[in-house]
Parts: structure tokens; sequence; C-alpha cells
């Protein structure tokens, strides 16, 4: 199980990396990528977009910190995401199914962290749909990498 104090060392990794470049970089796999690219990002808009990015990247070197190597397959991938809409659409709240995928959940701490980062802070920055698909990408992402 990935810690809190392991994502906040990750997260400080991240926002170094993009004080030094000026730009968020995505690090995941490239497969991962290109499937963002053309099936999630389209949907977001450029801030939700640097938001899923930055949870990504954290996510992912957390991973790879914790585990040294990070698997993915995309099937894998697909199917979790699948699986996550539907159980999504069984309530009419995001809250609510948030509070679902808690229920005995492995990684709690990263989704944790997915969840703080899609907090309403300032509603106008962030769209419920946005907050939705950036919610269960990362969800899905967090099931086939732990």
């Amino acid at each position: 199980m990935i810690t809190e104090f392991e994502i906040d060392k990750s997260i400080a990794l991240v926002e170094k990396r993009a004080e030094s470049e000026n730009e968020a970089e995505l690090i995941a796999e490239e497969e991962f990528v290109d499937y963002l690219g053309t099936e999630i990002i389209p949907n977001l808009t450029e801030y939700e977009n640097h938001v899923l990015s930055f949870c990504i990247s954290v996510i992912y070197n957390v991973v790879s910190e914790h585990n040294t190597t990070v698997e993915f397959d995309i099937e894998e991938y697909q199917n979790s995401e699948e699986k996550n809409w539907s159980a999504r659409d069984n309530h009419s709240k995001l809250e609510e199914s948030i509070n679902l995928f808690f229920d005995g959940y492995k990684e709690e701490d990263l989704l944790a962290f997915v969840e703080d980062m899609i907090a309403e802070d300032d509603p106008t920055m962030m769209s419920i749909a946005g907050r939705e698909i950036i919610f269960i990408t990362c969800k899905s992402y967090i099931d086939v990498v732990c």
C-alpha cells in the first residue's frame, strides 16, 4: 500500500520538474498517454487537462518508486474504466459514487489524493463532467498499475 508520505514526495518531485521545465510533463506509459490524448483529453478544458496530467504524473512516479516498475495493460485499463463508469452511473451524485469507491479500496491514499485534486475549491475552474472524467480516469489507472 502506498502511503501519504510517499505521495507527498511524488507531488514535490512532479512540482519541481514542472517548475524547472515551465510546464508539467505527463509521465506515464506511452500507450496510456496515447489513449489519453485520443479518448480523454479532448473532453477536458485546458485547466482540467493540467489537473489530470498532474495526477497521472504523481501516480506514475509514486507507483514506480514504490514498485520499481509500473506494469500497464491498455485492455485491463479499459475494462477497469468501464467497470468504474458503470459503478459511477449507479449514483446521481459524484460524491456518492466516490464514497463507494473508497469502500475496502487498497490504495485509499492515492484515491484520496485524486479526490483532493478535484475538490470544488473554485467551481468555475472545473466542470462536474471534468471532475468525473479525471476521477474515473485516475481511479482506473490506479486499479491497473497497483
